[in-house]
């Protein structure tokens, strides 16, 4: 599981990015997923930054964060 610790005003755009990316591919794995390494996918219009598969089904997961710069509050998760 990822587990990352750190104060509010420390974090990140970049960090909160990633430990949420991190997140979903804990939660997909967890839930039988095949969760695939590497760059992601995307095309002229969109990005999907994991990849995954669920039996032969290939998943596209988005994933979106919210971040407030300077804010003292640590960012909300929702899976």
């Amino acid at each position: 599981m990822t587990e990352k610790t750190e104060s509010a005003a420390a974090v990140t755009e970049e960090s909160l990015v990633a430990t949420c990316e991190g997140v979903v591919r804990d939660y997909l794995a967890h839930r039988g997923y095949e969760v695939h390494a590497g760059d992601g996918w995307s095309c002229d219009c969109e990005d999907a930054p994991i990849v995954a598969t669920d039996g032969d089904e290939t998943v596209l997961i988005a994933v979106i964060s919210g971040y407030e710069e300077g804010s003292a509050r640590m960012p909300e998760l929702n899976v």
